[in-house]
C-alpha cells in the first residue's frame, strides 16, 4: 500500500482541519481534533452553536483569544497545543470565560503562554498540561522560567474559589521551586483537592498547597510510579 501523502508534515489523516460545515444552533457538545482556528474563527464557532454547553478542542492551535460569554457553555476542555505553523512569533492564549465552571487544560502544551484572564465561576479544574521550554541560552531559558512562574501564580489565584481543581506533576513542580523562592502562595477554598506527583522532591510542592488550603476536606495524591519519573529533573 502507498503511503499517504504529506503535505507540511501532515499526513492525510493528521491534515489540518477546518470548521465542520455540520454546526447546529442546537449541537450542545462538540469536539474537534487537529484543527487551526483563528480568533474570527472561535467567534463564529460560538454564534454558530448558542446552545453548546461543551466544548473540546484537541491538537489545537492558531487563535490567541478565546472569549466565552454564553450562560449555556459550562465545560471547556482543551487538549495538547499544537503550534502549526513556525513563523509565530509567540504563543500566546488569552482565556476569558466568566461563566465556564469546569475548564481542563491537559497533555503538553509546548511553549503556550495561557492566561486565564476571566474563570470566576470555576467549580472543577484540572490543570494536568506540562510545558516545555524552547530557549537555546542560559539567560532566554531564565527569562522563560520566570514568564511561567508568573503565569503559574496568576492561574492559582483563579483557582481561588474551585471546589475540586486538579493540579499536575509539572504545576506542582512549579510550586515547589517557588517555595524554595520563599514566594508566598494565594489561599484556596477549594474542599477536594488532587494533584498528580510523579516525583517524591515534588511533595514540598505539595506542602505549599496544603498550608494554602484552610478549608480542604479531601486530599487525593496520584503518586504515578517514581521509579520511572525519577529519570526526569526538576530543570
Amino acid at each position: 500500500m502507498a503511503s499517504k501523502k504529506q503535505k507540511n508534515g501532515l499526513t492525510e489523516d493528521d491534515r489540518i482541519n477546518q470548521l465542520p460545515d455540520s454546526l447546529s444552533r442546537t449541537n450542545t457538545s462538540l469536539k474537534l481534533r487537529t484543527i487551526r482556528l483563528d480568533d474570527d474563527d472561535i467567534v463564529k464557532l460560538l454564534s454558530s452553536c448558542p446552545a453548546l454547553e461543551t466544548l473540546e478542542l484537541s491538537m489545537f492551535g492558531g487563535f490567541r483569544h478565546l472569549e466565552i460569554n454564553s450562560s449555556n457553555l459550562k465545560r471547556l476542555n482543551l487538549n495538547f497545543y499544537r503550534s502549526f505553523s513556525y513563523e509565530e512569533p509567540d504563543h500566546v492564549l488569552e482565556i476569558f470565560a466568566p461563566l465556564v465552571q469546569h475548564l481542563e487544560l491537559t497533555e503538553h502544551f509546548g511553549d503556550l503562554k495561557c492566561r486565564l484572564v476571566n474563570v470566576s465561576s470555576l467549580v472543577t479544574a484540572n490543570f494536568t498540561f506540562n510545558i516545555c521550554c524552547t530557549t537555546f541560552d542560559d539567560y532566554s531559558c531564565r527569562e522563560f522560567h520566570q514568564v511561567f512562574r508568573n503565569l503559574v501564580l496568576d492561574s492559582l489565584q483563579k483557582l481561588t474559589y474551585a471546589t475540586e481543581p486538579i493540579i499536575g506533576n509539572w504545576f506542582a513542580k512549579v510550586l515547589f521551586m517557588l517555595q524554595l523562592e520563599g514566594v508566598p502562595l494565594p489561599e484556596l477554598r477549594c474542599k477536594c483537592l488532587t494533584i498528580e506527583v510523579y516525583t517524591k522532591f515534588i511533595s514540598y510542592g505539595v506542602a505549599s498547597l496544603l498550608r494554602t488550603s484552610p478549608f480542604l476536606e479531601m486530599l487525593n495524591i496520584d503518586m504515578g510510579d517514581w521509579c520511572h519519573a525519577s529519570n526526569h529533573g526538576l530543570a
